[in-house]
C-alpha cells in the first residue's frame, strides 16, 4: 500500500525536513518476501485496482482529444513531407523561401503526441523505462508480485551487464541524460517507486552473477524490507472475511482523489512540487531514527 500511494505523491510532494534548500522526495521503493501460496497476487491485484481504474478513467476521457490530435499530427507530417518535397526540386530561390516559411508553420501547428496516462508497470527494459518516464511526466511505479525485474536489472537482455543507472537515479531523482546509438532520453527530475511482493528465495539469490553488484552500489540499501511471518499451514480455510465493498469502493475514492490532485506548473510549463515541512516534534524523531541507522551502518555493522 505505501507503495501505491508513492504512485500516487512522487513528484506532486517533497519533504523538506529543516525548512531549507534540501529536500527529499516521496519515491518508495518496497519489498514484501513471502513464500509461494500466500496471495500475494490477490493483494498486489486489489491494491493496484484503482490504479488500473484511474488510467481507464482517464484513456476514456481523453479518447477524442487523441483521436483529433493524431488526425492533425498525420495530415500535417503528410503536408510538410510533400512540401519539403516540392522545396527540394524549385530552383527559384523566393519560391523555396516561401515553401519554407508554410512548413515551418506547420511544424509550429502540428501538435506533441498525446498518450493516455500510465502510472505503473510492471516487467520493463531499463531503455524502455527510460522512454515510458519521459512520456508520463518523468514518473512511474514498478510494481509486481514477481521478481522478474532483478533479472532483467541484472542484464537479462544485455549480455550479463547489469543496467542499473535509471533505477538508481530515479531513486534518488538525479537527472538523466542518454546519447547512444542515435537514442536520445532527457529526464530533468525523474521519480521512480518499486512495489514488490515476492518469494525469499529471489532474495537469497541476490549474491549470485550480476545480481552481486546489487549490494556493493546501494541497490539492495533503497529497499524497505517486510517479512511477514507465514501462516501457511496453520490457516482456517472454514473462515473467510472478505472485504465489504463500501471499504473497497472508499479506498478507491481516496486514491483517485490523491491521483486527481492538480499539478502546479511554472512560468515555463513545468510541474513544481509542494513542500511539506516537517514539525520540530516529527523532525526530532525523524533525526533519532537516522543516528540509529547511522550507527548500525559502519564496518561489520548491522547494516554494512
Amino acid at each position: 500500500e505505501l507503495s501505491v500511494l508513492a504512485t500516487c505523491l512522487q513528484k506532486k510532494f517533497v519533504v523538506s525536513p529543516y525548512g531549507d534548500g534540501y529536500i527529499e522526495p516521496l519515491s518508495l521503493w518496497t519489498i514484501t518476501a513471502m513464500p509461494p501460496a500466500s496471495r500475494k497476487t490477490a493483494v498486489v491485484n486489489l491494491l493496484t485496482s484503482p490504479l488500473i481504474d484511474w488510467e481507464n478513467e482517464q484513456r476514456e476521457n481523453l479518447k477524442a482529444e487523441i483521436s483529433d490530435i493524431e488526425t492533425k499530427r498525420v495530415v500535417n507530417l503528410k503536408a510538410i513531407d510533400h512540401l519539403q518535397s516540392q522545396a527540394s526540386k524549385v530552383e527559384d530561390s523566393l519560391e523555396r523561401k516561401e515553401l519554407i516559411r508554410e512548413i515551418n508553420a506547420l511544424k509550429d501547428d502540428t501538435p506533441d503526441e498525446l498518450l493516455p496516462p500510465r502510472l505503473w508497470t510492471g516487467d520493463i527494459t531499463p531503455e524502455r523505462l527510460q522512454n515510458l518516464m519521459a512520456e508520463h511526466g518523468e514518473r512511474m511505479s514498478l510494481i509486481s508480485d514477481e521478481g522478474g525485474i532483478f533479472e532483467i536489472m541484472a542484464g537479462l537482455y544485455s549480455g550479463g551487464r547489469a543496467n542499473l543507472d535509471v533505477f538508481l537515479k530515479g531513486h534518488a531523482g538525479q537527472s538523466i541524460r542518454v546519447d547512444r546509438g542515435g537514442r536520445t532520453v532527457t529526464l530533468d527530475n525523474p521519480a521512480l517507486s518499486f512495489g514488490l511482493a515476492i518469494q525469499p528465495q529471489i532474495l537469497s539469490e541476490f549474491g549470485e552473477g550480476g545480481k552481486k553488484r546489487f549490494r556493493g552500489i546501494g541497490t539492495l540499501a533503497r529497499f524497505l524490507y517486510c517479512f511477514p511471518k507465514s501462516n501457511i499451514g496453520q490457516r482456517d480455510l472454514d473462515e473467510r472475511q472478505s472485504i465489504s465493498e463500501t471499504d473497497k469502493r472508499i479506498y478507491r475514492e481516496e486514491i483517485f482523489k490523491l491521483l486527481n490532485i492538480p499539478a502546479i506548473l511554472d512560468d515555463q510549463g513545468k510541474e513544481i512540487p509542494r513542500i511539506i515541512q516537517l514539525s520540530s516534534d516529527s523532525r526530532d524523531k525523524w533525526i533519532q531514527f537516522s543516528k540509529y541507522i547511522e550507527s548500525k551502518q559502519g564496518d561489520g555493522g548491522e547494516f554494512e
